[in-house]
């Protein structure tokens, strides 16, 4: 799902309903340093568990 993206294109890439952060982990793999990241939980318990996970990064928000 994540492959089909052109990382070095893209500017942001926005991901809805993270959940638990396996297509995060692979999104910040890949992720340009300039290239911000959105992440977007509303469950809050899933929202805590990215967190815990040290999933966010510099240019993840």
């Amino acid at each position: 799902m994540v492959s089909k993206i052109d990382y070095l294109n893209s500017d942001v890439i926005v991901e809805l309903s993270a959940g638990t952060g396996v297509f995060t982990e692979k999104l910040i793999k890949h992720l340009k340093p300039n290239t911000k990241l959105f992440i977007f939980e509303i469950n809050e318990s899933l929202y805590k568990n990215l967190c815990d996970k040290g999933s966010h990064q510099e240019n993840a928000e």
